[in-house]
């Protein structure tokens, strides 16, 4: 299709979305730029989390600071990096310093998500001082009952504790130009969907901007009995609802994942590189594992584009493969690899 036909269906479209969602497809269309990045800082973890593949099918490793100074091409470009996907990024002992390296080439936002158990006073000044923009701390439960139950190695009361050393942290820094949000992370799953609006107030008692709730991606049968979404999603809705209602109260952000799986996919797969230097198309083509759909066993897998250290990102962002497997994507007529993944049925948000 000539650039002249992809803009008309793109203006066609615009009516539709917001003058910002229109900006960022215009700029699509015409230059296909990289707005975020995804980077696999560590897949280690120090917690053995009931719903979290990594443990079982997962590699152990940080990302070197080697490895890392060859994404200054990308870094410069994007709209946002992230330095998370797969593992726990405060594990990584150079993870402040690949923050400020970033923060050195790029004006983007950067964010970080973690469980924050590993969080103390000099940890969260370094962050703050490397540049680090954005902060999410997974809480998957308002009680210290269902959290320690669910994040096997934490201590609720403790992650609290370190969620207040960052807004201390970061009202210290309020005059400055980056003064640092905090976000909260919950998966949702029969076992703790009960507390949702629980933790919607005490997200705001912890001066939390936003409450970003997943739908659960199960990796196993067991895991497979948690999941809110599918046919018994309409028990579940009335714990969303009010969970809108608490968030509207108290002026907090709340993101929340489809519970019905219509027909339609839609996905936007932000770039994805890898402890070791590994391009990827997307956070779910990481590491080989199983995961089920609604009952049906499928299997991701690690999907490699290119070497960073052997090409730079932009490069092989640019390659033909890449670029095919992009256009595939945005046109909904999705390649194998992609098959019934949660990720486009608006699951995980």
């Amino acid at each position: 299709m000539v650039i002249s036909e992809r803009l008309i269906q793109a203006t066609r479209k615009a009516v539709r979305r917001s003058p910002r969602q229109t900006m960022e497809r215009f700029r699509q269309v015409l230059f296909d730029p990289p707005t975020d990045l995804i980077i696999d800082t560590s897949t280690r973890c120090n917690l053995q989390c009931r719903m979290c593949s990594l443990a079982a099918f997962g590699e152990w490793q940080d990302m070197s600071l080697e490895t890392f100074r060859h994404l200054k091409d990308v870094l410069a470009r994007v709209e946002h990096v992230s330095f998370t996907c797969s593992g726990e990024p405060t594990m990584n002992r150079y993870l402040a310093d690949m923050i400020a390296l970033a923060r050195s080439s790029s004006r983007g936002r950067l964010s970080l998500i973690t469980n924050g158990c590993l969080l103390n006073e000099r940890l969260v000044r370094d962050l703050v001082d490397a540049g680090l923009d954005e902060l999410t701390v997974s809480l998957d439960g308002a009680t210290a009952e269902t959290y320690e139950a669910i994040r096997r190695g934490a201590r609720f009361s403790q992650t609290l504790d370190h969620i207040r050393l960052w807004n201390s942290e970061r009202n210290r820094q309020r005059n400055g130009d980056r003064p640092g949000v905090l976000r909260i992370g919950f998966v949702a799953m029969k076992s703790n969907i009960v507390e949702l609006p629980a933790l919607v107030l005490l997200a705001h008692e912890l001066g939390a901007e936003e409450v970003k709730v997943n739908g659960l991606e199960p990796y196993s049968e067991q895991c497979a009995t948690e999941i809110l979404y599918g046919a018994n999603a309409a028990e579940y809705g009335h714990h969303f609802a009010r969970a809108a209602q608490v968030a509207a109260s108290v002026k907090v952000s709340l993101r929340l994942p489809e519970l019905q799986l219509g027909n339609k996919r839609r996905c936007w797969p932000f770039p994805h590189v890898g402890w070791d230097g590994t391009a990827r198309p997307c956070g779910a083509l990481v590491y080989r594992r199983p995961f089920f759909f609604l009952g049906l066993q499928e299997e991701h897998l690690a999907v490699s584009l290119g070497d960073i250290h052997q090409h730079g990102f932009l490069t092989i962002w640019r390659s033909a493969p890449y670029r095919a497997f992009r256009r595939q994507v945005r046109q909904n007529h999705f390649p194998r690899v992609c098959h019934r993944c949660l990720l486009s049925y608006g699951v995980i948000c």
